[in-house]
């Protein structure tokens, strides 16, 4: 394993081996590292209260130049941290959203700090520690699901598209069998999704307009990589009165 320390002094307040590889815009990376606090050392010998030690991911715009920290830094991701002493092996494991525009690699740094201004050495123990893209496969899903309506009930249509670093480029929806592409398109209002991927939803629509009966909805979407995701719904529609 790796024995990592801070300096004695107060300048020496952190450290962070670190290793960089290619990535790119849209990519997700999950890292993790087994990290303890020293069980031989402790106290004034090897820990400083405050200390805390992590994983941090961060998308770069471009490789840190030899010998220097890198100054090219877009966004970061940390893992919970350790911050107490005498504490035995555990694993610490971050995921990043997907990587912005302008990324080029991605930087794993075994990341030790303690308070700035703290005068004493700080010593843990980093082991295991892996950095991998995470592979993620599209999907899409019809909201509301498959179940059953009354003809006076309320309702967005909404389609929620997970697939990170893509877009839709194109698609068919079919009600009963019917091509409805264009009434859909003309309806709905495009949003994004924080956690990566698209929604397309028709807001105030009810179980009257759709008529009584059974219907079935199915919608392929085409993706930017030539990839496409569907999903089929069945609806029952039930007429109701109210006051």
């Amino acid at each position: 394993g790796l024995w990592e320390y801070t300096g004695d002094f107060i300048t020496g307040w952190w450290s962070g081996p670190s290793q960089e590889i290619g990535a790119g815009p849209g990519e997700v990376y999950r890292a993790y590292c087994w990290i303890r606090s020293d069980t031989s050392l402790g106290g004034d010998e090897g820990w400083e209260p405050g200390l805390k030690a992590f994983a941090r991911v961060c998308f770069l715009s471009n490789p840190s130049p030899p010998g220097r920290c890198n100054d090219n830094i877009i966004q970061c991701y940390e893992s919970p941290a350790l911050t107490t002493e005498r504490t035995p092996w555990g694993q610490y494991e971050v995921t990043t959203l997907p990587a912005p525009g302008g990324t080029s690699h991605v930087q794993l740094m075994l990341r030790l700090e303690k308070p700035q201004g703290t005068v004493g050495q700080s010593i843990v123990n980093f082991d295991d520690c892996f950095l991998e893209k995470v592979v993620i496969t599209p999907t899409l899903t019809i909201s509301p699901s498959s179940g059953k309506h009354v003809a006076t009930q309320g309702f967005d249509l909404t389609l929620i598209v997970e697939a990170l670093g893509l877009s839709v480029v194109g698609g068919r929806a079919t009600w009963d069998g019917s091509d409805v592409s264009a009434v859909l398109a003309s309806c709905f209002k495009p949003g994004t999704l924080v956690s990566g991927g698209q929604t397309f939803r028709c807001p105030g629509l009810t179980g009257g307009l759709l008529g009584r009966g059974t219907h079935t909805l199915e919608v392929v979407l085409n993706l930017s990589d030539g990839s496409s995701v569907s999903d089929t719904i069945t609806w029952e529609v039930k007429e109701n009165t109210e006051p």
